[in-house]
């Protein structure tokens, strides 16, 4: 079933697009009267239909007032300080200063400007201070070496290769599994994917290709396999196959799948979902770096309270992922999912994105696989990922 919001100045020209739009066959979901704006707004529905491009593209709706708080043509905008995001505790437009700090605030200015960063030349690598002895002996941290390795290989940034060491030398442990994980834990913020009821919908978004699809179906599947009523909603209408895809699985799943074309249709589409213990949302894959795409992700993530998670495959560059992190948590994203772990082997670019965006690490992709296809992330399995050949050490009897 696909939802589709319609307006007009009279309830008969809005039945009039409907007809015209999904045909004779349309179900009428809801009507809504604007009297700020004169308008009549009408939600309908209908099993299949062929989506006119013209009306799917973001510039259709930009116009509307109630999304961004203005009107008029906004085309050639490249920033953010015209555009009214609101949602709960924070905000990031001009009239709003209270609530973000200076180092946000630069940064959305340079948001769309691609810059060659310098390294910071006054950083040394590693630098730490040396543990001594009541003496005045060098202490023996040989622990360390592997951690210190482990880091230069998955190309982990001096400053948070600096940080993960400086912590692991600090805490009570002599041996590296236990030490780099004590280090993660007071590094890093870890935050799983709901089990069970969850309080809120799981939105993902993140950038084309990452896998937020094949995330969704995961966590559907989780969440089935658990017994938890489970409801999949896409806004992923344009690219060709998206539904299709996402459909084979809530298929097998038994899951029915709701697609909604623009806000308005996901905030019915939520409503349709009913008491059901998760309701898991779907994406297109957007540029972090193009101001339409991102006012078009904030239109959706505005209706609503969600629990929203950035899907970011491994292997990536560190400065790259560090960047499109940041521009996703400009949006209010707490949480990253990392995908493809399994066909990766540096994850330097996961590490640095965390940190620098300050995201919570939550459960990531490690398999093809539908059922299953989820790994927790812990301080344990983190550091299992980076040095997994002390894990495969055998113990001594």
């Amino acid at each position: 079933m696909r939802l589709r919001s319609f307006q007009a100045e009279t309830m008969t020209e809005a039945m009039a697009l409907v007809r015209d739009t999904l045909g004779d066959e349309a179900i009428i979901i809801s009507t809504r009267e604007d009297k700020k704006d004169n308008l009549v707004r009408v939600t309908a529905a209908v099993e299949e239909y062929e989506a006119e491009e013209d009306y799917n593209s973001f510039e259709n709706f930009a116009e509307d007032a109630w999304l961004f708080g203005e009107t008029g043509d906004d085309e050639g905008d490249e920033s953010f300080d015209d555009f009214d995001l609101i949602r709960p505790e924070r905000s990031i437009t001009k009239d709003h200063h209270d609530v973000i700090n200076e180092e946000e605030e630069e940064f959305l200015e340079t948001l769309f400007t691609i810059r060659d960063d310098k390294p910071n030349e006054d950083i040394d690598f590693f630098d730490w201070e040396i543990t001594e002895s009541e003496d005045g002996d060098v202490l023996e941290q040989g622990f360390i070496e592997p951690i210190t390795e482990s880091l230069l290989r998955h190309n982990v940034p001096a400053p948070i290769a600096d940080k993960i060491i400086s912590s692991a030398i600090a805490s009570s442990f002599e041996q590296t599994v236990p030490a780099l994980m004590a280090a993660f834990d007071d590094v890093y913020n870890f935050a799983p994917l709901p089990k069970g009821r969850a309080g809120k919908p799981i939105i993902l978004i993140g950038p084309p290709g990452g896998g937020k699809t094949l995330a969704a179906a995961k966590i559907a599947a989780r969440a089935s396999m658990n017994d938890d009523s489970v409801a999949v909603i896409t806004t992923d209408t344009i690219r060709a196959g998206a539904v299709e895809q996402l459909e084979a699985f809530t298929r097998l799943l038994d899951v029915k799948l709701l697609t909604a074309d623009d806000p308005i249709a996901l905030d019915e589409a939520i409503r349709m979902c009913g008491d059901v213990d998760q309701i898991i949302i779907d994406t297109p894959g957007i540029s972090p770096f193009n101001p339409d795409d991102m006012k078009m992700i904030a239109s959706f993530l505005k209706i609503a309270q969600f629990d929203t998670y950035l899907v970011m495959p491994a292997g990536g560059d560190p400065s790259e992922s560090a960047d499109i992190a940041r521009a996703f948590e400009i949006l209010g994203v707490k949480k990253l999912m990392p995908s493809r772990l399994d066909i990766s082997r540096r994850y330097g670019g996961i590490l640095t994105a965390a940190y620098m965006a300050n995201l919570a690490l939550s459960d990531a992709g490690n398999s093809p696989k539908v059922a299953k296809g989820l790994m927790r992330i812990t301080p344990e399995s983190l550091t299992e990922v980076l040095i997994p050949h002390l894990f495969d050490e055998p113990v001594d009897d």
